[in-house]
């Protein structure tokens, strides 16, 4: 009974481990884009472009 479960948690726990590692990338590459849009919107407004990056900081999984 107990060898058994032992096996479907190693099994839930690698999976889970491959599912973080799949995401990580994915963050990565969120984290460049909004430093992207940041600068660019300081290239093309100045000062104010720091007003609009505080209200997308507040929620910025509505893009989604």
């Amino acid at each position: 009974m107990i060898l058994p479960l032992r096996s479907r948690l190693a099994e839930e726990r690698a999976a889970g481990h491959a599912a973080e590692l799949s995401l990580q990338p994915k963050t990565l590459e969120a984290e460049r884009l909004w430093v992207q849009i940041a600068r660019l919107r300081h290239e093309r407004f100045g000062g104010s472009s720091e007003r609009m990056a505080a209200e997308d900081e507040r929620s910025p999984l509505q893009l989604d």
